[in-house]
């Protein structure tokens, strides 16, 4: 079971946390083992996605509709073909 804080606590911790300068995003790749796909961003912001085809889908800004990160999938698969040279 969870603790509850008292007021007077939780309202501390939460101006501590908002007095924190929020750090600079950085682009970053992440590899999701158990969907065995790669998510790449290159921005923190608000987006939507749009599927390409089986392997590929783009994120797009959601006011500007610029591209800021893509997903991989069938990273195994794709790696098989590439040690094949099929692709």
């Amino acid at each position: 079971m969870t603790d509850i804080l008292p007021d007077d606590e939780f309202v501390a911790q939460l101006e501590a946390i908002m007095s924190n300068p929020v750090e600079e995003f950085k682009p970053f790749v992440y590899y999701n083992k158990d969907g065995d796909l790669i998510e790449v961003y290159w921005t923190n912001d608000d987006y939507y996605a749009e599927w390409i085809n089986h392997n590929l889908s783009i994120y797009r800004h959601m006011e500007t509709n610029e591209i800021i990160g893509v997903e991989i999938n069938w990273i195994k698969n794709l790696m098989k073909k590439a040690e094949k040279s099929e692709i």
